[in-house]
C-alpha cells in the first residue's frame, strides 16, 4: 500500500496485519529489489529507525496480529533471529544489487549492530542464538537451546557481515565476524550433526539432548547464500546428505512436510487418533498439523538447493512444482497462496491451513537464478552465469536494471557454441558479462531494451566442462 506520507507499506497477510514483518519481507525480498528497488530501501531504512540500543531491529513497523493494527511506524515485536538475519543479509543484498553507495555507508553500522546482537546477546555465550523464536513459531524451537534453522541463519549473517567488512576495509570488524562464525560452526557440527544417519538434527538442548527430529528448509539460509555467492554454509556432501534425508522422511503429495519427530513417515506418534484412523477433535488435529503441514518454503528451498548441488534440474524441481502447482492446477487458486498446507493422514489433505495471502511461496524467485547460475555484481559491474542445462537453452536473467535472457545453441558442426544476450525491459551497463566461462569482448558493454549481442566460443570437451563445473562447485 502507499500511504498519504509517501510510505510504502505491506501486511504480513489477511489473518496478521502487520506492516512489514523484517522475517517475512524476507521471503518476498528477492522480487523487491529485482521490481523495486527504491520501495525496498524505504522499507530498509525505516527498519533501521527503530533499531533498538542493544542493536536488535524490530520485527515490523506496526503490531496487528489477528486483532486491530498499530498506527504506522509504532514498532514492536518478538526477539527474533531471523529478524537481525534479513536486516544484514538484505543491507548486503541492495548494494550487490544496486551499488548504491550512500544506502550502503548508512545502514552499515545499523548492519553491524544488528550483527552484533546475534553475536552476543542473542547468543548468551553459547556461539548459536539461545532459545530464540524465528519465523517457524508454530514448532515453538524458542523452547530448546540451539535450533539448527536459527543456526545456519546465523552463518548465514556472519558471511554477509565479512563481506561488508571487507568492502569498508573494516578490519577489526571482519576479525571479530570470523572468530563468530568458526565457533558457530564448530557449534552446529558438534550439537545438531548425525554422523550415523548423515543429517542435521532440527535442535539441541543440554537436558534433552538432540533427538532424531529433522526439519525441512533447515538451510533456507543455504538458499540465500548461493544466491549471493556467499558460498557453502556447512560441507556440500552433508548438505545433500541432510537434504535427501528431508525427502526420505518428509515427503508428501503437496510438498514437504516441515518436520518429521522419528525416522517413521507416518504422522506425529503423539496423536493416536489419527494414526487408528479416528477422526482427530479440534485440539489433537491443531497438533498434528503444527508439524505435518506444509509451510510454502520448504519444497522450493529444497528445489533450489539440489539444483546448485548439481541434481538434474527436471528431478530437483519435482519438489517445487508439488506444493506450487498444487495451488495452480488442483486448487486453482494461485492468488490465494496459504502460509500452511494441508498434510496428508487426517482429512484435510492438500487444502488450504493458515495464513491467507501469504508470501512464503515468493522463494520461488531463487528457481530461476539457481538454474542459470546468475551471479550479479553492480559495483564490479558483473554478471555471469554457469547454466545448470546443456546446449541448446533459453533461460530468464533479472536484475534491478535490466531483465532479459541468455541464449545458447551449436553452430556448424557442433564445433562452436553460439551466445545470445538480449534485453527485453531497462538496460545494462557492464564491464564484464560471461556465460559457461566465456566472456564478451572487452572494456564497457552496454545493452538497452530491445537489444541482443551475441558471440561464440569453441565447444567443450566433456573433460573441461567437468573440470569447470568441479571448480564452481568448489568455489
Amino acid at each position: 500500500m502507499w500511504l498519504e506520507n509517501g510510505r510504502w507499506r505491506q501486511w504480513e497477510a489477511f489473518d496478521c496485519v502487520n506492516f512489514d514483518p523484517v522475517h517475512v519481507d524476507f521471503h518476498r525480498f528477492l522480487p523487491y529489489v529485482i521490481f523495486y528497488p527504491d520501495l525496498a530501501k524505504r522499507v530498509m531504512r525505516s527498519w533501521a529507525e527503530h533499531q533498538l540500543v542493544n542493536g536488535m531491529i524490530q520485527e515490523s513497523l506496526s503490531q496487528g496480529c489477528l486483532e486491530e493494527t498499530t498506527r504506522d511506524d509504532t514498532a514492536g515485536g518478538r526477539t527474533m533471529t531471523d529478524v537481525n538475519v534479513a536486516f544484514v543479509v538484505q543491507t548486503y543484498m541492495i548494494y550487490m544489487w544496486t551499488n548504491d553507495t550512500e544506502f550502503f555507508e548508512d545502514m552499515y553500522p545499523v548492519a553491524m549492530r544488528a550483527l552484533s546482537w546475534l553475536m552476543k546477546e542473542a547468543s548468551r555465550g553459547t556461539d548459536l542464538p539461545y532459545r530464540k523464536p524465528d519465523t517457524y513459531d508454530l514448532f515453538e524451537l524458542d523452547k530448546y537451546d540451539h535450533c539448527a534453522y536459527n543456526s545456519i541463519l546465523t552463518k548465514l549473517a556472519l558471511r554477509a557481515g565479512e563481506e561488508m567488512a571487507l568492502i569498508r576495509s573494516d578490519w577489526r570488524q571482519l576479525d571479530e565476524i570470523g572468530q563468530a562464525y568458526d565457533k558457530a560452526h564448530i557449534r552446529l557440527e558438534i550439537e545438531m550433526w548425525d554422523d550415523k544417519d548423515a543429517f542435521y538434527h532440527a535442535w539441541f538442548d543440554a537436558e534433552w539432548g538432540s533427538p532424531s527430529w529433522i526439519m525441512s528448509d533447515t538451510f533456507y539460509g543455504q538458499v540465500w547464500a548461493y544466491t549471493l555467492g556467499l558460498g557453502d554454509l556447512v560441507d556440500r556432501k552433508k548438505l545433500k546428505s541432510h537434504l535427501l534425508k528431508e525427502r526420505e522422511r518428509n515427503d508428501t503429495p503437496f510438498g514437504l512436510k516441515a518436520i518429521s519427530k522419528s525416522d517413521s513417515n507416518s504422522i506425529i506418534q503423539e496423536d493416536t487418533s489419527v494414526i487408528l484412523g479416528e477422526e482427530p477433535g479440534c485440539k489433537s488435529l491443531e497438533n498434528v498439523t503444527k508439524y505435518e503441514s506444509i509451510w510454502m518454503t520448504a519444497s522450493t528451498d529444497w528445489s533450489v538447493l539440489m539444483v546448485h548441488l548439481g541434481m538434474a534440474p527436471k528431478i530437483a524441481l519435482h519438489q517445487a512444482e508439488k506444493s506450487l502447482d498444487h495451488y495452480r492446477s488442483t486448487l486453482k487458486d494461485q492468488w490465494n497462496i496459504h502460509g500452511l498446507t494441508s498434510s496428508e493422514h487426517y482429512g484435510l489433505d492438500g487444502l488450504p491451513w493458515a495464513t491467507s495471502h501469504y508470501s512464503f511461496h515468493l522463494m520461488l524467485w531463487h528457481l530461476p537464478l539457481a538454474l542459470s547460475g546468475q551471479k550479479y555484481n553492480a559495483p564490479n559491474a558483473s554478471l555471469t552465469f554457469q547454466p545448470k542445462f546443456e546446449v541448446p537453452y533459453w533461460l530468464s536473467f533479472f536484475t534491478p536494471v535490466a531483465l532479459g535472457s541468455i541464449e545458447a545453441k551449436y553452430v556448424g558442426e557442433k564445433s562452436e557454441v553460439m551466445y545470445k544476450f538480449t534485453v527485453t525491459s531497462g538496460k545494462i551497463r557492464l564491464h564484464h558479462l560471461s556465460i559457461s566461462g566465456s566472456k564478451y569482448g572487452n572494456g564497457e558493454i552496454e545493452v538497452q531494451e530491445g537489444q541482443s549481442i551475441q558471440w561464440s566460443a569453441p565447444k567443450k570437451s566433456n573433460k573441461e566442462y567437468f573440470e569447470e563445473l568441479l571448480a564452481e562447485l568448489k568455489r
